[in-house]
C-alpha cells in the first residue's frame, strides 16, 4: 500500500512511552508492534525514510532503524533529521543490520550516538536492549510467557512457503543467471524475517549467501548452491515440526464416535497431501469422502448435492478457483469449512451465504478438523438470534475473562482495534457479575480462573435465562479433548487453544455475532 499512513491514536497511548519504528519489510513490522506493546512500549511505525521524517514528534521516547530499506534508501537518513530535533537529540536509537556496515555508515552510527544491532536475532532480543537503554517502561505489563507465545504461527508457516518457492528460484537462476537485485532483496527478508519469528539459523545462512554473493568463480557457484539447498532443508524440516507441535485433540475421533458415521464430504481445492490426510482422518471417523478439482470446467451446485458437507481450501494461489467451491455449495446450503492460513480465511470470510459455517486456520491437526467438520454437521439449520440487551446500533460489548493480564491486555487491544467494546473479568466470580449486569454480545472465557473456573461460570451462565443467549468462547491452555467435549457439552459455542493467533479470536467472535443477528 504505497499511501500508506502510520500514525498513533495519542488518547489510546498517553501513558505509554513511544517507539519509532522504521522498518520496511511488513512481517518484521508486526511481530515488533506485539512485542513493544507486550514489554509495555506503544509505537509509530514507518516504512520509509520519508515518512520515519515525518512522524518525527516531541513525544518519542526512541527508536529503532533498519539499515536496509526497499529501494536505494538507507534507514541512516533518519538519524540526522531525528538529532536535529531538540527534544530527540538524547533518545536512544538502536540501528538494526543485517550486513557488514560501511566505514562511513559506522562514522555516522557512531556520530548520532546510536546503537548497532546485528541480525539475525529475534524482537524480543531487541526490545530487551531497548529496556536496557531507556530503564523500560514505568507502567510494565506482567508477563507470565514471553511474547513470542503470541506471534502468529500462520506467519511462521508462510514464510517458511515462500521461502522454499524463492530457493527453488535462486537454484533456477544459479544455472541460467542470477538476477543480483532480486537476489539482494529476497536474502534481506530472510535475514530479517528469519530471525523475527524465530528462524535463526535460516537468517545466519542468508548472511553467508550474502557473503559469497560478493565472490566469483565456479567453487562460489556451488558453495552458492550447497547454501540454498541447506536453507530449502531447514525450511521443510521447520515446517515439519510446526505440524507435528500443533497442539492435538487427541483422542477427539473417539471421543465424537457416530458424529460423522456414514456422512460425506466433498474436499474441494486442496493440494494432494493435504487431501490424504483429511481423507484418511474422516476414513477413521468412519465418514466418506471425496476430492473435487474447483477449476474443473463441470463444478456446480449440483455437483455437491450428494454431499453432507463441503470442506474448501482457502489459499491466495487458488483464489477465485476456491470460491467456486463455496459458491456451489453455498447454492444448496451446505455446511461449509474453510482451511487455509489466517490471512486466506480473512479475505474468504464472511461466507455469503446463511447455511451453517466454520473455518479452520492451518497448520492443524487432523483431530481438530474432524472435530470442526462434526460440529458443523450437528449444528442447529437456523441458529439463534441474539443480541446483547445494552447494544442497540452502537459497538458489539465483549466480556474477556481471563486471569493472565498480558492475555487481557492484548485480546482487549485487539477488540478495540476492531470496534469493540470491551471489559476485563479478573476471576470466575466477576466474570459472572458482569455478564449478568451488561448484558454483553459475547463472553470469551478462560478454563483456568480463581474462585470459579471457566466450566463453573459456564454451566451458571448457561442455567440462567438473563444470559443463556450469550455467546461465549472458551479460551484455555488446556489441549484435552475431555476439556473441549466439555465445553461444548456445557453450552459453549466455540473454543481457541493457546496460544492463540489474535486474528482467528478475533475471527471467531464475529463469526458467532453475525450468526446470531443473520
Amino acid at each position: 500500500m504505497a499511501n500508506e499512513t502510520f500514525a498513533l491514536r495519542p488518547q489510546e497511548h498517553a501513558d505509554l512511552p513511544i517507539v519509532l519504528l522504521v522498518e520496511d519489510e511488513p512481517t518484521t513490522r508486526q511481530a515488533m508492534r506485539v512485542f513493544l506493546k507486550t514489554y509495555g512500549y506503544a509505537s509509530i511505525e514507518a516504512p520509509t525514510v520519508e515518512r520515519a521524517v515525518q512522524a518525527l514528534s516531541d513525544g518519542i521516547s526512541a527508536a529503532v532503524v533498519d539499515v536496509q530499506l526497499a529501494g536505494d534508501r538507507s534507514g541512516l537518513e533518519v538519524l540526522t533529521p531525528l538529532r536535529l530535533r531538540p527534544t530527540l537529540a538524547d533518545i536512544p536509537v538502536i540501528v538494526l543490520t543485517g550486513g557488514v556496515l560501511t566505514d562511513a555508515e559506522e562514522a555516522l552510527i557512531e556520530q548520532q550516538h546510536a546503537y548497532v544491532f546485528y541480525k539475525p536475532e529475534a524482537c524480543e532480543t531487541t526490545v530487551s536492549l531497548l529496556d536496557r537503554l531507556t530503564g523500560g517502561p514505568s507502567n510494565r505489563l506482567g508477563r507470565s510467557k514471553p511474547a513470542s507465545a503470541y506471534l502468529n504461527e500462520c506467519q511462521r508457516k508462510d514464510f517458511l512457503a515462500q521461502t522454499q518457492r524463492e530457493t527453488w528460484w535462486l537454484q533456477s537462476s544459479l544455472a541460467s543467471g542470477l538476477d543480483y537485485a532480486r537476489a539482494d532483496h529476497i536474502l534481506h527478508r530472510w535475514v530479517g524475517v528469519g530471525g523475527t519469528l524465530g528462524f535463526p539459523e535460516i537468517s545466519r545462512r542468508a548472511l553467508e549467501i550474502q557473503s559469497l554473493l560478493e565472490e566469483a568463480g565456479a567453487t562460489t557457484t556451488d558453495r552458492l548452491r550447497n547454501s540454498v539447498n541447506e536453507i530449502a532443508r531447514l525450511c521443510s524440516e521447520a515446517a515439519q515440526a510446526a505440524v507435528d507441535s500443533k497442539p492435538a485433540l487427541t483422542g477427539v475421533i473417539d471421543a465424537i464416535a457416530g458424529a460423522l458415521m456414514g456422512k460425506k464430504i466433498a474436499l474441494v481445492g486442496f493440494e494432494a497431501a493435504d487431501a490424504a490426510w483429511m481423507a484418511h482422518a474422516l476414513e477413521q471417523a468412519q465418514a466418506f469422502s471425496r476430492v473435487v478439482d474447483p477449476t474443473d470446467a463441470g463444478i456446480g451446485s449440483h455437483a455437491l448435492e450428494p454431499f453432507d458437507l463441503v470442506a474448501v481450501a482457502a489459499s491466495p494461489r487458488l483464489g477465485a478457483a476456491a470460491r467456486i467451491g463455496a459458491d456451489a455449495g453455498a447454492a444448496i446450503s451446505l455446511p461449509l469449512l474453510l482451511v487455509g492460513g489466517a490471512e486466506a480465511i480473512a479475505e474468504q470470510t464472511p461466507m455469503p451465504h446463511d447455511a451453517a459455517h466454520d473455518f479452520l486456520i492451518t497448520p492443524c491437526s487432523p483431530e481438530e478438523f474432524v472435530l470442526r467438520a462434526s460440529r458443523l454437521l450437528a449444528e442447529p439449520g437456523t441458529p439463534p438470534r441474539w443480541r446483547g440487551e445494552a447494544s442497540g446500533d452502537g459497538p458489539r460489548r465483549v466480556i474477556v475473562a481471563d486471569d493472565d493480564l498480558t492475555i487481557t491486555t492484548l485480546v482487549k487491544a485487539v477488540l478495540q482495534n476492531y470496534e469493540f467494546e470491551c471489559h476485563i473479568a479478573r476471576d470466575g466470580g466477576e466474570a459472572l457479575e458482569l455478564t449478568r449486569t451488561l448484558r454483553p454480545d459475547a463472553l470469551i472465557l478462560d478454563v483456568n480462573m480463581p474462585q470459579f473456573d471457566g466450566f463453573e461460570v459456564l454451566d451458571a451462565l448457561k442455567n440462567d435465562s438473563v444470559t443463556a443467549g450469550v455467546a461465549v468462547v472458551l479460551l484455555s491452555g488446556r489441549q484435552q479433548e475431555a476439556d473441549i467435549m466439555r465445553g461444548f457439552a456445557l453450552g459453549a459455542d466455540d473454543y481457541v487453544v493457546k496460544p492463540f493467533s489474535p486474528m482467528e479470536l478475533i475471527a471467531r467472535v464475529k463469526r458467532l455475532l453475525r450468526k446470531r443477528v443473520a
